[in-house]
């Protein structure tokens, strides 16, 4: 939808149209899909976290994903 936006508000540019109306449109489209990526975001890390959490190993796995506990000397 946003590339959508852009064309129109090029094209009434490009016209010499009152161009409110698309601006409003494309600042609504650009604020709605920050919000929808931030939930995303939101979502797939408490899914790991839970998917940790549930773990046998439970803090184990974690920290060894970190590297935490490893022989330093390799």
């Amino acid at each position: 939808m946003q590339p959508l936006a852009t064309k129109a508000l090029v094209d009434r540019l490009a016209t010499g149209e009152s161009i409110a109306g698309v601006l409003i449109a494309l600042t609504a489209l650009v604020l709605l899909g920050t919000a929808v990526e931030a939930c995303g975001a939101y979502v797939l890390e408490r899914t790991a976290q839970s998917s940790r959490a549930a773990h046998p190993c439970g803090a184990v796995a974690a920290s060894a994903d970190r590297g935490v506990g490893a022989d330093p000397t390799g």
